[in-house]
């Protein structure tokens, strides 16, 4: 039987449960950080652009697992936000290969807080993120094939 976790999205008032297979696993898992003061809006609220830069640079790590290179972002699309970052929330950001292309790789990043005050996890944002491997003068180069 799947354990169950609770997801609690305050801002809406919902409850959401959601089974452990939805969760990212761990090995998917590209950077964890603590939005500062300084990553704010005048409502409290972390910037929408420090988030999508912070997806943009889980999405190089995420790349870097499939083949360690140079890559450049070439497309983000679907992007969602679901619910806000407030300041002290534990951002999490999960990097899923969804497409392996020639010389590019599509991600899906999904990301997720874990409040202050509290260790539930809530899905904040997601997004399908495109990279092109690239070499020391910015052309596209072939995607390497790493064993594990």
């Amino acid at each position: 039987m799947l354990k169950k976790i609770i997801l609690s999205i305050k801002s809406h008032n919902l409850r959401k449960i959601c089974s452990q297979s939805s969760i990212p696993s761990l090995k998917n898992l590209c950077i964890q950080v603590v939005p500062m003061p300084s990553d704010t809006n005048p409502n409290g609220d972390i910037f929408g652009g420090w988030l999508v830069s912070q997806m943009d640079l889980a999405g190089l790590i995420g790349c870097r697992k499939v083949c360690y290179g140079r890559y450049a972002t070439v497309a983000m699309n679907s992007i969602y936000f679901k619910q806000p970052v407030k300041l002290g929330d534990a951002l999490s950001i999960y990097c899923i290969p969804k497409k392996i292309g020639n010389t590019s790789i599509t991600l899906d990043i999904k990301s997720y807080l874990t409040p202050f005050h509290n260790t539930h996890l809530i899905e904040v944002s997601s997004a399908l993120f495109t990279f092109v491997r690239i070499n020391e003068h910015s052309k596209p180069i072939p995607i390497c094939f790493q064993k594990k």
